[in-house]
């Protein structure tokens, strides 16, 4: 995946995580499993919101997996997959899956991991 791609893909994404969460707390609903512990009354722990942020940061690893197959940063994954991980079950620590998104942003912007070598002097 090229680098215009994954911008525009990845922040498209990261956009729509925050939409999903604004549309649901505005309807009345809860977004998380802890914020909501006390309103299962259906049985089901997985909500609208819920699967709706699992289905986003799906396309989010999916699309960092692509773009570290191309610039050699295989860990890219990592971020939004530990961020998903903290906006889904952990949503009381607002600042983490924000910080982890920023930062699968920036590691996938440049092209190619370059190894820095020092001029002997």
């Amino acid at each position: 995946m090229n680098k215009k791609n994954f911008l525009l893909s990845y922040i498209a994404l990261f956009v729509v995580t925050y939409l999903v969460r604004y549309v649901v707390i505005f309807t009345g609903g809860t977004v998380g499993f802890s914020l909501g512990a006390g309103d299962f009354h259906e049985g089901s722990y997985i909500g609208t919101a819920e699967t709706m942020l699992l289905i986003i940061y799906a396309l989010m690893i999916f699309v960092c997996f692509k773009r570290g197959q191309e610039n050699g940063r295989g860990y890219l994954l990592a971020f939004p997959l530990v961020g998903g991980f903290f906006d889904v079950f952990l949503p009381l620590i607002v600042f983490v899956p924000t910080i982890l998104n920023a930062f699968g942003l920036a590691f996938g912007i440049p092209d190619k991991a370059s190894s820095s070598k020092r001029l002997a002097t």
